[in-house]
Protein backbone atom coordinates (compact mmCIF):
# COMPACT_ATOMS: atom_id res chain seq x y z
CA UNK A 1 0.00 0.00 0.00
CA UNK A 2 3.20 2.27 0.76
CA UNK A 3 3.64 2.39 -2.92
CA UNK A 4 0.15 3.45 -4.11
CA UNK A 5 -0.17 5.79 -1.62
CA UNK A 6 3.09 7.14 -2.60
CA UNK A 7 2.51 7.36 -6.00
CA UNK A 8 -1.40 8.84 -5.47
CA UNK A 9 0.61 11.85 -3.21
CA UNK A 10 3.08 12.47 -6.34
CA UNK A 11 0.00 12.27 -8.97
CA UNK A 12 -1.49 14.59 -6.83
CA UNK A 13 1.62 17.20 -7.05
CA UNK A 14 2.03 16.61 -10.59
CA UNK A 15 -1.38 17.30 -11.67
CA UNK A 16 -1.24 21.32 -11.86
CA UNK A 17 2.43 21.14 -13.56
CA UNK A 18 2.13 17.97 -15.79
CA UNK A 19 -0.86 16.13 -15.91
CA UNK A 20 0.04 13.40 -18.52
CA UNK A 21 3.07 12.39 -15.99
CA UNK A 22 0.18 11.77 -13.30
CA UNK A 23 -1.93 10.11 -15.15
CA UNK A 24 1.09 7.71 -16.38
CA UNK A 25 2.09 7.35 -12.75
CA UNK A 26 -1.33 6.24 -12.09
CA UNK A 27 -1.42 3.94 -15.12
CA UNK A 28 0.69 1.43 -13.59
CA UNK A 29 -0.62 0.81 -9.95
CA UNK A 30 -1.72 -2.47 -9.52
CA UNK A 31 -5.21 -1.99 -7.48
CA UNK A 32 -5.93 -5.65 -6.55
CA UNK A 33 -5.71 -6.10 -3.29
CA UNK A 34 -5.24 -2.33 -1.83
CA UNK A 35 -8.17 -1.29 0.70
CA UNK A 36 -11.25 0.32 -0.84
CA UNK A 37 -10.77 3.77 0.38
CA UNK A 38 -7.09 3.95 -1.36
CA UNK A 39 -8.12 1.79 -4.72
CA UNK A 40 -11.18 4.77 -4.29
CA UNK A 41 -8.37 7.66 -4.17
CA UNK A 42 -6.40 6.15 -6.72
CA UNK A 43 -9.41 5.93 -9.21
CA UNK A 44 -10.45 9.58 -8.63
CA UNK A 45 -7.39 11.20 -9.04
CA UNK A 46 -6.76 9.53 -11.67
CA UNK A 47 -10.33 10.33 -13.42
CA UNK A 48 -10.24 14.05 -12.53
CA UNK A 49 -6.51 13.97 -14.19
CA UNK A 50 -8.13 12.77 -17.36
CA UNK A 51 -10.94 14.92 -17.27
CA UNK A 52 -8.40 18.16 -17.31
CA UNK A 53 -6.45 16.59 -20.35
CA UNK A 54 -9.43 15.78 -21.98
CA UNK A 55 -10.49 19.87 -21.41
CA UNK A 56 -7.00 21.17 -22.44
CA UNK A 57 -7.26 19.02 -26.06
CA UNK A 58 -10.90 19.86 -26.30
CA UNK A 59 -12.00 16.17 -26.37
CA UNK A 60 -15.75 16.59 -25.14
CA UNK A 61 -18.31 13.69 -24.27
CA UNK A 62 -20.04 12.40 -26.96
CA UNK A 63 -17.66 13.47 -29.73
CA UNK A 64 -15.58 11.32 -31.86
Amino acid sequence: MDAAEEALWAARREYRRDPEAAVARLETLDVDGLPEDVARQVFGEWARTCARLCRERGIAAGRT
